[in-house]
């Protein structure tokens, strides 16, 4: 736990059997975040900045009793040429407009949660194969429930979202994959 949180940070890091831009689309391309995000209900770019700088609105289904989640995050990317690596850094927007976006409100029965932050780390290795790292420290607003209990869950998210992951696109090895299929028809982006 970094000094001043009051939660765990995750980290999970994963060699992937799949094209650096098939690995990058599943995570840039939120209209496609329900494919593979367990929970997730709704997904909507709220605004895009620049070419690797994009607001997204998220909504997330949850067991009951808990009520549904709901965030608004700002992303910024940046290729290192050198290096054949892209990251991605990540932070909740809490401000009520961000670069002349105005910032939805959670839905009724939805709940704020919020990306303190985060950080998605691509790295090349090779045609078919993808160095993945993420780190996230995320507060889902569940001011009742033991810190403690919030961070063994957020591992397990964390832990089986890198499954999901993994099965989506090994599953779809040799056939078309949503994902591949974005990076084809966005060909200038990717």
């Amino acid at each position: 736990m970094e000094p001043g949180d009051k939660l765990l940070s995750s980290m999970s890091e994963v060699t992937i059997d799949a094209p650096i831009c098939t690995v990058i689309a599943m995570f840039s391309e939120s209209d496609l975040f329900k494919e593979w995000m367990p929970n997730v209900i709704y997904t909507e770019p709220v605004k895009e900045l620049s070419h690797y700088r994009r607001l997204h609105h998220i909504k997330q289904h949850m067991p009951w009793p808990v009520a549904n989640r709901d965030m608004v995050v700002r992303t910024s990317g940046m290729f290192e040429p050198e290096d054949k690596s892209l990251i991605c850094v990540m932070k909740s927007v809490t401000e009520p407009t961000f670069f002349g976006a105005t910032i939805p409100p959670p839905d009724k029965g939805h709940v704020r949660m919020n990306i303190e932050r985060g950080y998605h780390y691509f790295k090349y290795l090779g045609v078919n194969k993808t160095k993945y790292i993420g780190i996230m420290n995320v507060d889902p607003n569940l001011p009742m429930v033991p810190d403690k209990f919030i961070n063994y869950l957020v591992k397990n998210i964390a832990y089986g979202q890198v499954k999901v992951m993994l099965k989506k696109l090994t599953k779809n090895k040799g056939k078309t994959c949503p994902f591949t299929e974005r990076v084809k028809s966005r060909g200038g982006y990717y």
